[in-house]
């Protein structure tokens, strides 16, 4: 343990002295050494509440370090080009959702309704941003570090709820500090803090919904793990209650193993609770407006995911997904959660001006997802419905589902909506990483045969989506 708590120091100084060095050539030094200190204190932080968490361990330390270099050099890269290269700190350049989210903070900020107003469905975001504009703190550098702060701590609940699932056994410190680590390497994940996005709120909450369940359940520190529910149902109805249907599958899955009589009044209480945080946040988005979401589905919904220039492949793939039936949906499901499985595609062309350089470093990086991905497909081959227990296999098998909710939804080209549930795949993903070295020569052998076919169809994907004129 002194050793882990050794390395885990020299980690913290590294990832430190990179990011300062990196921020300090890139910004303006005035303003670089007031984000500097907010900045080293997201990270630290986490680091002091996991030193003292049970699950601690080297690798679970190294991962939290390896998330934060990777979010803070994004969040520099897209920091200088929107407030130094394309815009200022005053006026940032800023795009899609995050454009939409800024926009409509001011407007709340002043009390004022814009055009802009209307086109995010989720007010949750952008209230969370008036509030800094109410303090007078506009640089946008500040709310991207709360994110970056947002997704350190989910590396830890990641952590916590291996403890939940696989109980006090002798793999678990292993298998928390791998659970950490595949979330860390999966850049569809991290980069969602270093911009303005809704996304790491999303995955903290769920993953705070997740472990209140499991503690709730097991009678564990009741107070303040019905207090984290409470603040992670509160934090999805204002930022995405639409996702509280898919939490209702995990309730389902956590809460009917081992169902008691005494189980019965909190199980509904839960139910109770999560349909109440659905129906206010439907309520005050415009999710509520019926009208609103059959426009959404007809126009925006399936049919502008795929009218892109960058998703032809994907209309070549899909077809005009946004008018079959629902029957046809579920029958090409398959086909969906592959082409969502393999976004992000590096045949996106970014024009210079706009992709300078934070696109071209995020598609290279986006190739650790299928690295991640490997060993959570290896425990759906290997070990559900076999080995691991009951609530591994439960919590596994609901992250499957929740996973292909999103494909079914969009057709599988929106691939941001179901990174969300990735932080869950790691823990059946660090199972199989934890097992590994006690595998018999017949497991072994599985494992070599699905990892030579696994990256032969990556590299065949990859290549044509570099060479779309193979298939368009």
């Amino acid at each position: 343990m002194k050793s882990a708590l050794k390395i885990g120091v020299i980690d913290i100084i590294v990832a430190v002295v990179a990011v300062s060095i990196v921020l300090l050539s890139m910004l303006p030094i005035s303003r670089a050494i007031v984000i500097l200190p907010v900045l080293v204190a997201a990270y630290i932080l986490p680091c002091i509440v996991y030193r003292r968490m049970s699950c601690y361990s080297a690798i679970g330390q190294l991962s939290l370090s390896i998330a934060f270099v990777m979010m803070a050099f994004f969040f520099i890269l897209n920091l200088w080009q929107s407030t130094v290269e394309l815009g200022s700190a005053d006026a940032p350049f800023l795009l899609h959702d995050a454009y939409s989210f800024h926009r409509l903070a001011q407007d709340i900020a002043h009390d004022t309704v814009s055009v802009y107003s209307p086109i995010v469905p989720y007010w949750g975001y952008p209230y969370f941003l008036s509030l800094w504009m109410k303090l007078g703190v506009n640089d946008i550098a500040f709310p991207i570090i709360a994110n970056i702060f947002a997704l350190l701590v989910a590396l830890l609940l990641v952590g916590q709820c291996v403890e939940f699932v696989v109980g006090n056994t002798t793999y678990t410190v292993r298998m928390a500090g791998y659970a950490m680590m595949l979330t860390a390497m999966v850049p569809g994940v991290m980069a969602t803090a270093t911009q303005l996005s809704k996304e790491p709120f999303v995955i903290v909450s769920l993953l705070l919904c997740i472990n209140a369940l499991y503690a709730i359940k097991q009678r564990h520190r009741m107070v303040m793990y019905v207090a984290m529910l409470l603040i992670g149902l509160i934090v999805l109805s204002l930022c995405r209650p639409t996702y509280l249907y898919i939490l209702l599958i995990y309730v389902l899955a956590i809460w009917l193993y081992k169902f008691k009589k005494a189980d019965i009044a909190p199980f509904v209480l839960l139910i109770l609770s999560v349909i109440i945080a659905l129906y206010v946040g439907l309520q005050n988005s415009w999710w509520g407006d019926a009208q609103f979401v059959s426009g959404y589905m007809a126009r925006e919904g399936h049919a502008s995911f795929s009218y892109g220039e960058s998703q032809k492949p994907f209309l070549q793939l899909i077809g005009e997904y946004n008018e079959y039936t629902n029957i046809a949906k579920i029958l090409i499901l398959p086909v969906t959660v592959a082409v969502q499985f393999m976004i992000p595609f590096p045949f996106e062309t970014v024009p210079d001006f706009f992709g300078m350089p934070l696109s071209n470093a995020y598609h290279r990086m986006s190739y650790l997802w299928y690295l991640s991905a490997l060993p959570m497909l290896l425990f759906f081959i290997l070990h559900l419905l076999r080995t691991g227990g009951i609530r591994l296999n439960l919590i596994a098998f609901a992250s499957a589902v929740a996973y292909c909710v999103p494909a079914l939804i969009t057709g599988g080209v929106v691939s941001r909506y179901a990174f969300c549930f990735v932080p869950l795949l790691s823990v059946a993903g660090a199972y199989v990483l934890a097992h590994l070295a006690a595998y018999d020569r017949k497991q072994k052998h599985i494992v070599y045969i699905f990892s030579v076919v696994y990256i032969l169809l990556i590299s065949i994907a990859l290549y044509i989506g570099a060479h779309p004129s193979i298939i368009l």
